[in-house]
């Protein structure tokens, strides 16, 4: 499995000029509460970084 995204990566990279970040933290989604979690996070990331008035 991580040479198959390693080397979709590279294609994107390559292809459509796609910057990675390095040294990222990959995490499985064990539950419902951490999927939900996960939505929230990512929902109120532009509102904390003052892109947006709301989610």
């Amino acid at each position: 499995m991580s040479k198959t995204m390693r080397d979709w990566k590279r294609a994107a990279a390559r292809l459509h000029g796609v910057k990675w970040q390095s040294n990222f933290f990959d995490h499985r989604m064990r539950s419902e509460k951490e999927v939900d979690e996960a939505w929230m996070y990512f929902g109120n990331n532009p509102v904390v970084k003052g892109l947006v008035a709301k989610a």
